[in-house]
């Protein structure tokens, strides 16, 4: 099984914890224990991210819109640790077709993505992450499969592979078979598109003598149960409706070993059957351990009867969601683990009402939404999405509450989660504990665990904003160079510099902030001679990748009709409303440059414009001195705490807020330069100083007609994202309504901002466009204590 660190932390401090504990065989809770486990996990902090598109269906030249929910994981209350996020659109090769930098602020952020005409019709897969959870298993980012259609390019080059017809993994409960005791076996069947199919089939012997019947009983996945005996060997073979079949070895039995099994003994308990293999055991203790996303639930001790022992728990002192339950034998070595999920109670009710159930074309839509928990009202961030639903385009099977109870705390990738989550299914409290037991089970590797080693974390958590990383290093012998000063800049109207000293192993680290840039980035090092070295920024995108793998594309099932009007649809809508729907919103940054405000700024418009900058600098500059050695200029700055004197070292000189030399500035026409600022006394960033900082600052902050230094590295590098701006058009008046400008909106409206009131309630009003149909408005969000909800509302829109 896959762990997330904070389950790993917490079982590690009970591991080298265990010689200090006594256990109770009477199956008694150990105090101690529950109090150091707690302790610890609290050590290892965790995020998960959800993310809210729009939809899951686009065409290229549509836009996808996105919020995104940062939480803690285990209460899943917002979290505002991390200011940015890493969003990532990848193909079916885990390639990145875009890579975004997403600001995050007390846990939320949005965004938008235009989707080029130079996608190919396929599956696409949505991730996101921050840089803290870089730490962890990949397994455990934000994933979201998203469909994308080329309306001229039908056909996927993925649809003329050639992949195995289906294929079967099985699952032994608690991970064993041992010979001569009864054990339930867990499968799945796969089709080629990665998606479960049904089928039945047979378990047999190496001599082909069936010893049980199978059949899948939704989604692929069902479970047999029957005894492996000693020296046979077992397979099972099943077979699909087309005549397909597959076939997949169970694991070897043990003559030894540990089988667990779970089952409902009801009144709201579990019952848990430990049973060993082998010669009996007169005595022996085996340990029952429970944790809910590292949250320690119980822990109990129980002597071993003829081989076999049971815990019986109450369902209530389980964590909502989905638990670890480990068995360990007397030697403290865990032998068995299964998952076991419980339906979260207490969640955020979210209703959502419309003040009619149909509406003509352009006619105005009020919609009230309302938040409510077992509390009362509950004031709720939400999100929502207004969009059409037809044969190409269904209601989105993932939402917040689905993914953060049960997707976001699973390895693998989970088909049609909303199923489990359907009240009306009444086959769902089976079909989930099925779930559970397909889930990724693998022998346990505790080495380190046991070892006592303690993890490592690589990645720091930004919080105060994006991390730039490097490295510093001699190109010819590879080794690291220490104690080095570099500096990276981004020019512009609000220029952004950050400047880092390597360490010992040579690494750097620009603590940058808000970062918004044009996508260029200078980087110099601080001293000339040390421009002969090589310095390496490294990409903040992930780069490991989940085992969740995506379907093949085949449009066969596509509504070619229903393609043809979303294409004319979309068409329409950029040629007559484009202008207004690239639009971005200034980012909400901080103006102040990262030195805070100047002791002097000079307009240099206020006085005579000199030809050259020496003459700038000497006539009106009383801060400064400049002095000219062999036709190399030098310049300092008079420190304003003491007088006549200057400060040392060097100032730093800035142009655009790109870092530079001097003489440079002094070449420089002084015609372009709109003003100077300069600090008047000593500056440090990180462990650099400089005596001072001389900031000149172009009209337009885009260093023109400026000659840089031959040694800084100009390279791509994309800082936060502006936001686009969502346009939803008002028909208010008649004139507008009776308007003969074609509106072929699909998507309505798009709101990532929605607060309920301390009453649990807000309204939104929008309208409705001239494409008639089906439509749904999708509401989801959490409250600041950490209950999540979400609400579908359909309404129709007629000619």
């Amino acid at each position: 099984m896959k762990f997330k660190f904070c389950h790993i932390v917490c079982i590690l401090s009970w591991v080298t914890t265990l010689s200090c504990l006594s256990f109770s065989a009477s199956g008694q809770e150990d105090v101690q224990l529950r109090s150091l486990f707690g302790d610890y996990s609290t050590r290892g902090l965790q995020e998960e991210i959800f993310v809210h598109c729009d939809k899951d269906l686009y065409l290229t030249g549509e836009l996808c819109w996105f919020k995104l929910y940062c939480v803690d994981a285990v209460l899943h209350r917002p979290l505002g640790m991390s200011k940015l996020a890493y969003w990532e659109l990848l193909d079916r090769a885990d390639k990145p077709v875009a890579q975004l930098k997403i600001g995050l602020r007390d846990g939320f952020g949005n965004g938008s993505y235009l989707l080029p005409g130079s996608l190919s019709s396929g599956t696409y897969k949505i991730r996101c992450y921050t840089n803290w959870m870089k730490n962890f298993d990949a397994g455990f980012y934000f994933e979201k499969e998203i469909t994308v259609i080329n309306p001229h390019q039908f056909y996927d080059k993925d649809t003329l592979k050639k992949e195995r017809a289906c294929s079967l993994r099985c699952y032994p409960e608690g991970g064993n078979l041992v010979n001569g005791v009864s054990s339930t076996v867990a499968f799945k069947i796969c089709g080629t598109d990665g998606r479960g199919v049904n089928g039945y089939g047979y378990v047999v012997d190496e001599l082909g003598d069936t010893v049980q019947t199978i059949r899948s009983l939704r989604m692929g996945i069902g479970r047999v149960v029957f005894t492996p005996q000693r020296g046979r060997s077992y397979k099972a073979t099943v077979f699909l409706s087309n005549g397909e079949n597959a076939v997949a070895e169970l694991p070897k039995a043990d003559s030894g070993g540990f089988v667990m099994h779970l089952s409902d003994s009801g009144g709201g308990r579990l019952k848990i059957t430990v049973e060993s293999g082998g010669e009996p055991v007169a005595q022996g203790l085996v340990y029952l351990f429970v944790h809910t996303r590292g949250s320690v639930k119980i822990v109990q001790g129980n002597m071993l009867q003829n081989n076999r022992a049971s815990f019986i728990i109450d369902k209530s002192r389980l964590g909502d969601g989905i638990s670890h339950i480990t068995i360990f034998d007397a030697g403290r070595r865990p032998v068995c683990e299964r998952l076991f999920f419980k339906y979260p109670s207490g969640q955020l009710k979210v209703g959502v009402l419309s003040n009619k159930e149909a509406y003509s074309s352009r006619e105005k839509i009020d919609v009230t939404v309302n938040t409510m928990s077992d509390s009362g009202a509950t004031p709720a961030n939400l999100s929502m999405a207004v969009y059409k639903i037809d044969t190409l385009q269904a209601v989105d099977n993932m939402n917040i509450e689905n993914y953060l109870w049960l997707s976001a705390d699973l390895p693998e990738a989970i088909e049609s989660p909303a199923y489990y989550f359907d009240p009306s299914n009444q086959a769902r409290d089976s079909a989930v504990d099925d779930l559970m037991l397909t889930q990724g089970w693998r022998r346990f590797s505790w080495a380190d665990i046991l070892g006592g080693r303690k993890p490592v974390f690589s990645f720091l958590p930004e919080y105060t904003g994006h991390i730039i990383t490097g490295k510093f290093f001699d190109s010819a012998t590879k080794t690291a160079v220490r104690n080095r000063g570099v500096f990276v800049s981004s020019p512009g109207v609000h220029p952004t510099f950050g400047a880092a000293s390597s360490d010992s192993n040579g690494m750097l680290r620009f603590d940058m902030g808000g970062f918004y840039t044009d996508g260029q980035l200078f980087v110099r090092a601080e001293r000339p001679e040390d421009s002969l070295f090589s310095i390496e920024i490294r990409s903040p995108f992930s780069a490991t990748y989940s085992q969740k793998r995506l379907p093949l594309f085949s449009f066969a099932v596509r509504d070619s009709v229903a393609l043809a009007e979303y294409q004319k649809d979309i068409i329409v809508q950029w040629e007559y409303l484009g202008a207004r729907l690239g639009k971005f919103s200034l980012p909400a940054v901080d103006t102040t440059s990262f030195f805070g405000k100047p002791d002097v700024s000079y307009l240099l418009d206020d006085y005579v414009r000199f030809t050259t900058m020496e003459e700038v600098l000497r006539e009106y500059v009383a801060q400064t001195s400049v002095r000219n050695r062999g036709g190399l200029f030098e310049v300092s700055v008079w420190d304003k705490r003491r007088d006549h004197t200057l400060l040392e070292p060097a100032p730093l000189v800035l142009l655009d807020g790109v870092p530079t030399d001097i003489n440079r500035v002094i070449g420089y026409d002084p015609l372009k330069v709109k003003r100077l600022d300069i600090v008047t006394e000593a500056f440090y960033h990180g462990n650099l100083a400089f005596g001072g900082i001389l900031n000149f600052v172009t009209y337009n902050g885009d260093l023109p007609g400026f000659d840089l230094d031959p040694h800084t590295i100009v390279m791509d590098y994309g800082g936060l994202e502006a936001q686009r701006v969502f346009y939803s058009p008002a028909y208010g008046v008649r004139e507008e309504v009776e308007s003969r400008l074609p509106d072929f909106r699909r998507l309505l409206y798009w709101q990532p901002t929605i607060m309920t009131d301390k009453r649990g309630a807000t309204a939104e009003t929008f309208y409705s466009s001239d494409s008639p149909g089906r439509y749904v408005i999708v509401v989801q969000g959490v409250s600041s204590n950490g209950k999540v909800g979400y609400a579908v509302k359909e309404f129709t829109v007629q000619r």
